[in-house]
């Protein structure tokens, strides 16, 4: 019996590989992370021998002490022109069905 599934293995085709175009993109996947992480490095080891800016961090008021604004006032923008009346600016006729004039009384159904 045993030579049976031998003689049958040997009459059944062999399935092709078709893996190629996936180890393809497995390896541009690994080409691509790498390289990410190359520039990641590059990015750091630029910043790294830069210190962050000095903040200093604002002092807290005591409570019930009346509430002083360290920062000056902003200047208060002057007010913008109105619009000039008019139709669209792109000359287009204005949407809607506009004034509809009445119905004589006699017509009505």
């Amino acid at each position: 019996m045993a030579k049976k599934y031998k003689d049958e293995d040997a009459k059944r085709p062999q399935p092709v590989a078709r893996d190629g175009p996936y180890v393809m993109m497995l390896f541009l996947t690994l080409v691509a992370i790498a390289t990410g992480c190359v520039l990641m490095y590059l990015d750091a080891d630029e910043y790294s021998s830069k210190s962050p800016p000095a903040v200093t961090a604002p002092a807290p008021q005591k409570l019930g002490d009346p509430f002083k604004d360290p920062s000056p006032p902003a200047a208060v923008p002057p007010p913008a022109p109105p619009a000039p009346p008019g139709g669209d600016p792109m000359g287009m006729p204005p949407m809607g069905m506009g004034p509809v004039p009445p119905m004589p009384m006699g017509a009505m159904p």
